[in-house]
């Protein structure tokens, strides 16, 4: 790894030293000079020679040979690689660049693109994109780069995602490359200064003649003067890029953005399940309140959060609370539940794996990790993670490189990391079972979330969120509760937490068939105490039973009850899949997988 300052020789004194009489005590200096490196002869004896000729100084190309003595140094770039969300390539951000650069304000190319250039292809292509109801996001991005490859007659290209960093995120690569190389510096005064640039990259030795340039564009991607992101596109062969091609591609830069925007907030949706948090802690307990405050302190940072607490108190949905008040809103959620997984398939579905990695690895598989890259991973359950992937977890953590299973190369990702856990991790790490520096590494912002009995005048109001929810999703009548319903729900421990709440009013919906519900519909085992006489309105106060004509209601399991829900909503849509599945608020994909696990027969339901 070269310093500002590297120095060669047989000293022992030196950076790198040489064993070996050829070589000279202090032989030759290598010195850093901003972005590039400049090689020195030190008055050295024997000489040294660059790419097999004499050199006494030389600036130092990618792919340079350099002969010290009997050692010969090959000069490489010091490269950050990532790989493409959405292709089978990787993008090489270097630290030094061999390229001439022109540089251009946005604002003096805003008005120079010619009205008269054909772009109703492209236009209409867009246009198509946007309208299109296809959910295969790399298809639509494939596309939209495609077209922008086609009509600027380059060969290759790439989009680029903004972290909240200013760094690059990869998204996608176009041309049938396996990998792209871009000027890191590039990529700051596009990313962070929102720079357009035409830039000549000399070639490496890739089996390509050195000394001939590839020609490239690079522009950001604006919404309401932020940049969002960047286009790069490359040309081979034929003419350069001009200044008439680059305000032309800014002025078709708004709708590659609005595609971009589309597509990033369609993986948001799908990646998110469906459900968008609007305030995961309704309540006007002061615990709720602590809670939301916390939230809005640790979105403000990008600090590690641990969130503890018991089964069901809604840690994912503080998670992405988090995640969408922050500055990473903008890209990817992503989370892993790591008790789920196997735990010889854990470290893959972490960090993915390489095609051949292990058996059946057919092909390459990018992992959570690399999927948030520039957002934030949330490690659910991350007290079930197995002590030997702990390690690797914790490098992560510390260096934000990764290497796929089978994998030789780091890779680095720009995450944010939320990890939530039911367990004590001091008694997990007490027991062996958990590692301490783990824990310090996750434990730097902890939010401890409350259980619904501490809580339980809150209960009111997250049924009276929930409830309306739900009735439309299931496409059942919702009127209100009888006052003993709401006596058995305010005395009840919720051992199941928000998550059993939730899941009882479902429950109490499907059995109720004129939208009251009563405490028969919930089926809740509490002390049971001497019935009084009630009232059939919509009161509170009134004491609850949970005995309906002498005896109990067996309880309903929450499978027979989703089953049940499925089925209504069948009915209720005439069989129409897509317009059931929009009534439970659930993909159509997911509808269609339940139908089968369920054995739900179509003509009967």
């Amino acid at each position: 790894m070269l310093h500002e300052q590297t120095r060669i020789g047989r000293a022992p004194d030196n950076e790198v030293s040489l064993n070996d009489h050829l070589v000279s005590r202090y032989h030759v200096l290598i010195s850093r000079k901003g972005i590039h490196f400049d090689l020195r002869d030190l008055g050295s004896k024997n000489g040294v020679r660059v790419n097999n000729q004499p050199t006494m100084e030389r600036r130092l190309c990618v792919g340079d040979q350099i002969r010290v003595g009997r050692t010969v140094f090959v000069f490489e770039v010091p490269r950050e690689q990532k790989a493409a969300r959405y292709s089978d390539s990787l993008i090489h951000l270097d630290a030094y660049t061999d390229r001439q650069m022109q540089i251009f304000e946005r604002a003096d190319l805003a008005c120079e693109a010619d009205a008269d250039w054909p772009t109703g292809d492209l236009v209409a292509r867009l246009a198509r994109l946007l309208q299109s109801e296809n959910e295969d996001l790399p298809a639509m991005l494939e596309q939209l780069l495609a077209g922008m490859i086609a009509q600027f007659r380059a060969d290759s290209g790439a989009l680029l995602l903004r972290t909240s960093s200013g760094d690059a995120t990869p998204l996608i690569t176009a041309g049938g490359i396996a990998s792209l190389r871009i000027s890191r510096e590039a990529a700051r005064l596009v990313l962070k200064e929102g720079k357009a640039l035409i830039m000549a990259l000399l070639r490496e030795q890739d089996g390509e003649i050195r000394g001939r340039s590839r020609r490239a564009l690079m522009l950001p991607l604006m919404r309401r003067e932020q940049v969002i992101g960047a286009l790069q596109l490359q040309r081979a062969e034929g003419a350069e890029f001009t200044r008439d091609d680059l305000a032309r591609a800014m002025a078709l830069a708004g709708l590659a953005t609005g595609a971009v925007r589309f597509v990033i907030q369609m993986d948001q949706f799908i990646l998110s399940g469906n459900e968008t948090p609007s305030d995961p802690f309704i309540g006007h307990s002061q615990a709720a309140e602590r809670v939301r405050e916390r939230i809005r302190l640790m979105a403000a940072n990008d600090s590690t959060t641990l969130l503890t607490g018991e089964t069901g108190t809604g840690k994912e949905l503080v998670a992405k609370s988090i995640h969408q008040a922050s500055a990473r809103a903008s890209l990817r959620f992503v989370a892993i539940d790591c008790s789920a997984i196997p735990a010889n398939l854990l470290e893959s579905e972490l960090f993915g794996h390489e095609a051949g990695a292990f058996t059946g690895a057919d092909r390459l598989k990018r992992g959570k990790v690399e999927m948030a890259d520039g957002g934030t991973l949330f490690l659910d359950e991350i007290g079930e993670l197995q002590i030997e992937l702990q390690p690797k977890l914790l490098r992560f953590l510390e260096e934000r490189l990764f290497y796929r299973v089978g994998g030789t190369k780091p890779i680095s990702a720009d995450v944010r990391i939320i990890a939530a856990t039911n367990r004590d991790l001091e008694k997990e790490v007490e027991a062996g079972r958990f590692r301490q520096d783990l824990l310090y590494r996750l434990n730097v912002m902890p939010l401890q979330l409350p259980p619904l009995r501490t809580r339980l005048e809150d209960v009111r109001l997250l049924v009276e969120h929930f409830a309306p929810r739900l009735a439309a999703r299931l496409g059942k009548p919702f009127l209100g509760l009888v006052d003993e319903a709401w006596v058995v729900l305010e005395r009840y421990s919720w051992p199941g937490n928000v998550r059993e709440l939730r899941h009882g009013l479902e429950r109490a919906l499907i059995l109720s068939d004129d939208g009251i519900l009563r405490p028969e519909h919930f089926q809740l085992q509490i002390p049971e105490e001497p019935p009084e006489p009630t009232t059939d309105g919509l009161r509170t106060g009134a004491r609850d039973s949970t005995v309906v004509d002498g005896h109990d209601i067996r309880p309903q399991t929450l499978a027979e009850a989703e089953a049940e829900a499925i089925r209504r909503a069948l009915r209720f849509a005439g069989g129409n899949r897509i317009q059931a599945a929009q009534h439970l608020d659930i993909h159509r994909n997911t509808l269609a997988k339940k139908i089968t696990q369920y054995g739900i027969d179509l003509e009967k339901a």
